[in-house]
């Protein structure tokens, strides 16, 4: 339960700041400039987002998804892959079906679903891949 209301600060935060990029308030911030002060919160709020899925899915506090934390990595490396592949998706279907986010979000979707995709080979590679530790049984 401890690791769901950890979750949920860190989702209603991320949430907060990346609705306040929908918004028509802003503020300039230190550096006299808006809409700049706007992708600066939206950015925090895709951290805390990010934060949120972490301590959800892996039940402990950091922000690197090594092997070593994953459940049955063998069995679910796929699902990054899948996650970025649906990112690519969405932003292709933005160009078709305009919605109202700010001009770079696209270009922020595209970020994480390369280091999605990225992360996701990464883990196949070492858990079914080339890079797969052989043991000394099957070389006998």
């Amino acid at each position: 339960m401890e690791r769901n209301q950890k979750a949920g600060l860190w989702l209603a935060s991320g949430l907060i700041l990346c609705g306040s990029t929908m918004s028509s308030i802003s503020i300039p911030g230190p550096w006299n400039e808006p809409d700049f002060t706007l992708g600066v919160l939206g950015l925090a709020g895709l951290v805390c987002l990010y934060m949120a899925w972490f301590r959800y899915r892996l039940s402990e506090n950091g922000i690197v998804p090594t092997i070593d934390r994953w459940v049955d990595a063998e069995r679910n490396w796929h699902h990054p892959i899948v996650f970025g592949f649906f990112l690519i998706a969405c932003i292709n279907m933005m160009r078709y079906y305009p919605v109202p986010f700010p001009e770079p979000f696209s270009l922020i979707l595209l970020l994480i679903a390369g280091l999605s995709l990225l992360h996701g080979v990464y883990v196949w590679s070492v858990v079914a891949g080339p890079l797969k530790p052989s043991s000394h049984s099957e070389e006998e």
